[in-house]
């Protein structure tokens, strides 16, 4: 193998071993999410829910007065999602439910 294919070589592999961010499709467990063809489910210490997907207090105004209401959105087991994987696969970020 000459230089230039060496090179080549060593630089493809270093690329495919960096988990640039990706795009998938997992389905909440509960504890976790199970990312479609990955062999483990991926604990929920290691995923980011955005708010909007949470049950949160939302203050408001109607008629002029300010109310306090409560969104109730939170994830229930077997929702679809599509998640982002952070470069290098330490972290997953759910992005919503499909």
């Amino acid at each position: 193998m000459d230089i230039n294919a060496s090179i080549k070589y060593v630089a493809k592999g270093y690329i495919d071993n960096l988990n640039i961010s990706n795009f998938m499709f997992a389905t909440y467990t509960g504890g976790g999410i199970k990312v479609d063809n990955k062999p483990k489910a991926v604990d929920m210490t290691f995923v980011i829910i955005p708010q909007h997907l949470t049950d949160y207090d939302l203050k408001v105004e109607i008629n002029g007065a300010e109310q306090t209401i409560k969104v109730k959105n939170k994830l229930e087991v077997g929702d679809r999602l599509i998640v982002g994987q952070a470069t290098g696969a330490q972290k997953y970020f759910i992005l919503d439910r499909v």
